[in-house]
C-alpha cells in the first residue's frame, strides 16, 4: 500500500469515527437535568450549635444562597467527635443537596479509628474495681 493510499485509509477512519462520535453525543445534548438546585439545601455542622464553627456557617450559608437563589439551612449535629453528622451526611441521598461543613477529622482520621461503622463498639465489663485491674 503506498503512503498515499495509507493516509487516505487514516483519514476515512478519522471521520468515521469522528461522525459516529457526534451521531452518539448529539441526543444528549438535548437531554438537560433539572436546573440545580431546585429546593433548599442542607449543611450539616457536626459541631454544637453557638462556637465558632457554627457561626462560620450561618456566615457560609447566607452567602450560598444568594447565588443559588434556593435557602440553605443549618443543621448542627453535634458529638461523637464529628461523626453523627458525617454519618448523617454519608447516609443522605446521593443528591447533592446534604453537604458537610466541618474538620478533616470527621472524614480523615475518624474512620481510620472506627473501620466498621455500623457495628457498635464492643463495651468492656470491666471496671476499676475489678480485681485485674491494678494501678
Amino acid at each position: 500500500m503506498s503512503d498515499l493510499t495509507a493516509g487516505m485509509a487514516h483519514r476515512r477512519s478519522l471521520a468515521t469515527a469522528v461522525l459516529l462520535t457526534a451521531a452518539i453525543c448529539a441526543p444528549a445534548m438535548y437531554a438537560r437535568a433539572d436546573e440545580y438546585p431546585n429546593h433548599a439545601i442542607t449543611l450539616v455542622v457536626p459541631y454544637p450549635p453557638g462556637g465558632g464553627v457554627d457561626a462560620m456557617a450561618r456566615l457560609v450559608a447566607s452567602k450560598l444562597s444568594a447565588p443559588l437563589g434556593q435557602q440553605v439551612i443549618v443543621d448542627n449535629r453535634g458529638g461523637g467527635g464529628g461523626n453523627i453528622g458525617a454519618r448523617a451526611v454519608a447516609k443522605a441521598a446521593p443528591d447533592g443537596y446534604t453537604l458537610l461543613l466541618g474538620g478533616a477529622g470527621s472524614i480523615t482520621i475518624n474512620p481510620s479509628l472506627d473501620p466498621r461503622p455500623d457495628i457498635p463498639p464492643r463495651i468492656s465489663r470491666r471496671s476499676a474495681s475489678s480485681p485485674r485491674c491494678r494501678w
